[in-house]
């Protein structure tokens, strides 16, 4: 790889670093995750909120409600631009939910496809609290938003 290689991928290998050290950060921040949540107790949860789900671990750490801020920390879009049908709201759905995971472990997160009444369709994360209670949040500004739309698939 020569120089000028190199230094085209310098601003990306910089976000992916700074990513990196928020994730330390956010690991070292004293996160208590709450209870561990079984596979079936998960299902049970998911299914009052949509019908077509995707469950992958036997188990999840739960996250209580007031850790939510602190667990979705990381201003993704402050490192990553949006990029229509490139990087956009699957994308960052991901991305957050994977650096999240990386950071805390088997985490009681994952995202949702969800839909408005206008017909567009949207992905958003989705925490299940301590509480049992599903929490939806907007991994491009990382605010908890109320639940104004129709649930598709929901994948933990």
């Amino acid at each position: 790889m020569n120089w000028t290689t190199l230094i085209k991928y310098l601003p990306i290998l910089k976000e992916a670093g700074m990513i990196g050290l928020q994730m330390i950060r956010l690991r070292l921040a004293n996160i208590s995750a709450g209870t561990v949540m079984t596979i079936q107790e998960a299902e049970k949860v998911i299914k009052k909120e949509c019908n077509k789900y995707t469950l992958l671990d036997a188990e999840y750490h739960l996250i209580p409600k007031d850790s939510i801020k602190t667990v979705f920390n990381v201003n993704l879009a402050k490192y990553l631009k949006y990029r229509a049908e490139a990087f956009d709201c699957d994308d960052f759905a991901r991305t957050a939910g994977v650096l999240i995971r990386l950071a805390f472990g088997n985490v009681s997160v994952g995202d949702a496809i969800v839909s408005y009444d206008n017909g567009s369709r949207h992905m958003l994360n989705i925490v299940i609290t301590k509480d049992k209670e599903v929490v939806y949040v907007e991994p491009q500004n990382n605010s908890v938003v109320p639940k104004t739309f129709k649930v598709e698939e929901i994948r933990l």
